[in-house]
């Protein structure tokens, strides 16, 4: 029962496009418009345009007089201003230079190894912060997509990245894949 109805509406249907269409290219072209016809004066009656009205003059600028300014104050004080008679801000108490007691000299042993990492190489990829790669690995890493991004890309601000890379050949080292765009 279902199929019979469908068939009859797609009958129907394809019955009334079909005499739609034919209506369409049968049917009489109206006459040209004299109105969308600029070129041409017309005589068959058609609105002119009405005048145009007169330019209204511009007023003339208003003259603001100029703010009262109380005059700045130099003050003994650095850091003090004062306009009028008030300070904009209170002045610094003064303070008491004491004598730093110095520390004896004690040899560390830290000084030494800090010394050492002076050459520190830093680690291919690190967390990021939210979406945001530090400014020292710039390069975006997707592990679920195996695709990273590089600055510049059409998706690189608004990718969330995995992990974040020092280079585009530590990510590619890693297995990522670059973007496409």
């Amino acid at each position: 029962m279902i199929r019979r109805s469908f068939r009859i509406g797609l009958w129907l249907g394809l019955l009334a496009g079909i005499g739609f269409a034919l209506a369409k290219i049968f049917r009489p072209k109206p006459e040209p418009s004299a109105v969308l016809d600029l070129g041409r004066p017309t005589t068959t009656g058609a609105r002119e345009w009405p005048p145009l009205e007169a330019a209204v003059p511009t007023p003339t600028p208003v003259q603001v007089p100029e703010p009262e300014v109380e005059p700045v104050v130099a003050s003994a004080e650095p850091g003090l201003i004062t306009i009028g008679d008030e300070p904009l801000q209170e002045p610094e108490p003064e303070r008491v230079k004491q004598p730093v007691a110095k520390k004896p000299a004690v040899k560390k042993k830290a000084a030494a190894k800090k010394a050492a990492p002076a050459g520190k190489t830093l680690p291919p990829w690190v967390d990021p912060d939210g979406n945001i790669c530090p400014e020292t690995h710039p390069v975006k890493g997707k592990l679920s997509s195996k695709i990273f991004q590089v600055e510049g890309n059409f998706a690189y601000w608004r990718t969330n990245p995995d992990r974040c890379y020092e280079s585009a050949e530590a990510a590619l080292d890693d297995g990522l894949r670059p973007a496409k765009r």
